[in-house]
């Protein structure tokens, strides 16, 4: 049974978009923004894998499901981002 889009997938890129963002906007040093990227990036990427090797998702389910996730969490951060002025 494969069901269109991963929840897992979209649940991981959205927390590591946020976790990212929260970084960045509290002026983080380089170095952890880089580390955070990267390991947010393979928790997505291995998510994904994960899912598809299990045979519960397409890859395009996975590729929709990473999009989607990062897309929500840009957005929420852009919807109550500080208004200036």
């Amino acid at each position: 049974y494969t069901a269109f889009y991963s929840g897992h997938t979209s649940f991981a890129a959205a927390s590591m978009t946020a976790l990212w963002l929260i970084l960045l906007s509290r002026g983080a040093p380089r170095w952890s923004l880089a580390l955070a990227g990267a390991s947010g990036f393979s928790l997505v990427f291995l998510t994904a894998v994960y899912r598809v090797l299990a045979g519960r998702h397409f890859l395009s389910d996975t590729l929709i499901a990473a999009l989607a996730g990062f897309a929500v969490a840009w957005c929420v951060a852009w919807i109550h981002r500080p208004r200036t002025g």
